[in-house]
């Protein structure tokens, strides 16, 4: 009578923690593949004082650290653009992201970069602000919300394994509209 008992709390414990995406995923091993060349997430390298406050996820994803920036950068921002609140569109960040790094390309989750490059991936809340995020080395993705520290957790505290499934809605922020995965260039080679 308990072993029955016992397997039928073991197969509904099971098929519960099926059911939740977040731990599904990582269980089932629904993770974008990988290339081989993304960095380890390494939080203590962003999340130091002079390096912290003067970088964003844009800085973060496309592994572009800078000590004392005048400003934050965004999509444009290695081309002089100004962007606006009108810019903070899909079509708009992903013109601006391909115009300031060429050497980027559009993916898709399902798809591994090339050699020598990693995933991110680039959400907006429109007209009204952009986000980015990038895949470790582990699968897992990450990204830093501002001025704020590196996480790989969502706004429900979870551990991202797809930042287009993650929570996006934050306080201020709603970063709602999917953009685009791309792939952009490594500094770690994957040979």
């Amino acid at each position: 009578m308990y072993m029955y008992l016992f397997y039928y709390l073991t197969i509904v414990i099971l098929l519960v923690l099926c059911f939740r995406r977040d731990v599904s995923e990582g269980m089932l091993g629904i993770f974008s593949p990988l290339s081989n060349s993304e960095m380890d997430y390494d939080p203590s390298r962003w999340n130091t004082t002079g390096i912290q406050e003067y970088n964003n996820c844009y800085a973060y994803a496309m592994n572009k650290m800078e000590w004392g920036r005048k400003r934050k950068p965004h999509p444009g921002h290695e081309n002089n653009i100004e962007t606006t609140r009108n810019d903070f569109t899909c079509d708009k960040m992903n013109e601006y992201l391909m115009k300031d790094y060429p050497g980027v390309y559009k993916t898709d989750f399902d798809t591994p970069c090339k050699c020598n490059y990693y995933k991110a991936y680039l959400a907006v809340d429109p007209k009204n602000d952009f986000h980015l995020y990038r895949q470790d080395s582990d699968g897992h993705w990450s990204h830093k919300p501002g001025s704020l520290k590196v996480t790989n957790l969502d706004a429900s505290k979870r551990v991202i394994v797809n930042p287009e499934h993650a929570d996006k809605n934050y306080k201020k922020y709603n970063y709602n509209d999917s953009c685009m995965f791309f792939c952009v260039p490594s500094e770690k080679s994957c040979v």
